[in-house]
């Protein structure tokens, strides 16, 4: 119990200085709860993008070495589906609104 207790001591301390970070001007009290939404999705988000290089990395490695053609195309596959959530979350529509900003304001 205090294994898992430590590490949701570390994961909001480590959300506190993103917050921190993407503040610029320190912790404000109002909107804390929003922005706390906004940055999990941000981060998701990011998490995905790099996944989904490193998906693409694979593959191209793992079809360099004359690899499973099954995994290879299952990689590229997964990679472009992921690539194509984070397009659906960011590209704004043609009102100039993202659905990922529509998060915070909930």
């Amino acid at each position: 119990m205090k294994l898992c207790q430590d590490a949701v001591n570390r994961a909001n301390r480590l959300a506190k200085a993103f917050y921190y970070i993407a503040d610029h001007g320190g912790f404000r009290d109002r909107g804390y709860s929003a922005n706390r939404c906004t940055m999990a999705t941000s981060t998701v988000l990011s998490i995905l993008v790099l996944a989904s290089i490193a998906l693409l990395g694979g593959a191209f490695a793992l079809w360099r070495r004359g690899g499973l053609r099954r995994q290879v195309t299952l990689m590229v596959v997964l990679a472009l589906v992921a690539i194509a959530n984070v397009a659906i979350w960011t590209i704004p529509d043609k009102h100039g609104n993202a659905p990922v900003d529509e998060i915070g304001s909930q």
